[in-house]
């Protein structure tokens, strides 16, 4: 009498886990795809009374990996579509698709393939130039590349215990962290470093 989801739990609990789980990694071509989603993390800024839940806002070029970080106060349609300016002027380009929950200032109804897409969103998509593609339902691995910069990148760009003086203090510290980050680490598709590897993916961009 009880559902499928409750007898996997049940068997899952009891079974022993595989020695080998099987894993594909989808890869994209450069220029195709830029993964987007909304962290957490709550910092010190000083004009803002102390420490202060804040969202961060990642943007992540599929192939090259490069991710622009952003914070805000809110997950408003203002800072959605404020958040994605700044993030295709620090790419460089407007990749051809750009992947996205279900939030609804990209969504109004509906999930994945066929959602009803945010009016704003879709109006601000059709002149900056690329398409909108929600992620499926409760699919994290639909855009696994951003959650897996979510959990890293706002975890670690700031410091405990670190103090800003204001929000835009903390957004240029974040930039060059960034920037600095992408220098050492090595993109698995190229060998090369995530920042070499998007000056490549520069190239093929759409102009902003």
């Amino acid at each position: 009498t009880g559902s499928y989801k409750s007898v996997q739990r049940f068997v899952r609990r009891r079974a022993p886990a595989p020695a080998v789980r099987p894993v594909r990694r989808v890869e994209t071509r450069p220029g195709t795809q830029a993964q987007v989603d909304w962290g957490t993390r709550k910092i010190y800024v000083h004009e803002l009374g102390g420490i202060t839940p804040l969202k961060a806002f990642l943007m992540t070029l599929s192939h090259s990996r490069m991710n622009p970080v952003r914070f805000y106060l809110d997950e408003t349609q203002l800072s959605w579509l404020d958040a994605h300016n700044h993030a295709l002027t620090l790419l460089g380009g407007v990749p051809l698709t750009v992947r996205i929950d279900n939030l609804k200032t990209g969504v109004k109804s509906g999930v994945g393939p066929w959602a009803v897409l945010n009016d704003v969103y879709r109006a601000y998509a059709d002149q900056v130039g690329f398409l909108i593609d929600p992620a499926r339902g409760y699919r994290a691995t639909d855009k696994g590349k951003v959650e897996r910069k979510v959990r890293d990148v706002v975890g670690t760009l700031v410091r405990r215990g670190e103090r800003f003086v204001t929000l835009e203090d903390l957004n240029d510290a974040v930039s060059e962290r960034s920037i600095a980050r992408a220098k050492r680490t090595v993109n698995p598709v190229t060998g090369e470093t995530v920042f070499d590897t998007w000056l490549a993916e520069r190239e093929v961009l759409q102009p902003l």
